[in-house]
């Protein structure tokens, strides 16, 4: 599964409130960019 397509459907369960953080391990800022922007919400106060 695309990495856009899963930090898309964390955002949905944020949104939802069904989960309030969540952990990346071995993936760049760079990566990230490429998946379509879905990191910046990671930075968003819960």
């Amino acid at each position: 599964m695309p990495l856009a397509d899963q930090l898309g459907a964390l955002a949905e369960l944020r949104d939802e409130g069904t989960i309030a953080h969540i952990g990346l391990f071995e993936v760049t800022v760079a990566r990230l960019e490429r998946a379509g922007g879905w990191w910046t919400w990671l930075r968003q106060p819960v």
